[in-house]
């Protein structure tokens, strides 16, 4: 095989690598989440843009610890 093709061969082994890396790191990391439906004065299934304001705004809400998902659900059960 040329160089080139063992550059191309190893840069995708990386890319590949690090794809593998940040996929396992985001499961342990909603493996980790807490049940919303366990805690007090939370629903069912709801917005995430619900849920995003009422901890934005309410004072007793505590600040959630990540960006806005698709969905609650996401990692949360």
């Amino acid at each position: 095989m040329p160089p080139i093709a063992h550059k191309l061969y190893a840069i995708g082994l990386i890319i590949i690598v690090v794809f593998v890396i940040i996929a396992w790191a985001f499961t342990a990391v909603s493996v980790s989440a807490k049940t919303v439906s366990n805690l007090p004065d939370h629903q069912g299934r709801m917005l995430p843009e619900t849920c995003t304001t009422c901890h934005q705004t309410n004072p007793v809400a505590p600040r959630i610890p990540h960006i806005q998902m698709p969905t609650c659900g996401y990692c949360h059960r």
